[in-house]
């Protein structure tokens, strides 16, 4: 998943919460463009300063209380499944699977302030 999608006056084109304020909504848009393939998803940070990955549809059935969150897409890798995109994007996808869970958590540090 990549970092975050923006427009071209710099402004998220999906969901963004910076310091627990929703600066901008999800978005469940079908759409042209790389950011629109499903699945898209989410990373976003706890209030433990834990983040997680998750599926776009995952995240709006949980509601979690994300401090940071940043929408983004497509997920390449999703519960031990590579989605190719090469039909998408007419380039060949060498795609392998890493993930064990629908989730993707790590223990660290972010700064929640």
């Amino acid at each position: 998943m990549n970092a975050g999608m923006f427009d071209t006056a710099g402004s998220p084109i999906g969901l963004y919460v910076e310091n627990r304020q929703e600066l901008h909504a999800i978005s469940t848009t079908d759409a042209p463009g790389n950011f629109h393939l499903k699945p898209n998803g989410v990373f976003w940070v706890d209030a433990a300063s834990d983040p997680h990955v998750m599926a776009t549809d995952a995240y709006l059935a949980a509601k979690p209380e994300a401090v940071w969150a940043t929408q983004s897409g497509p997920m390449l890798v999703v519960v031990e499944t590579c989605i190719s995109l090469s039909a998408a994007i007419a380039i060949p996808v060498v795609c392998k699977t890493v993930l064990a869970s629908a989730e993707i958590t790590w223990r660290g540090s972010f700064a929640t302030t």
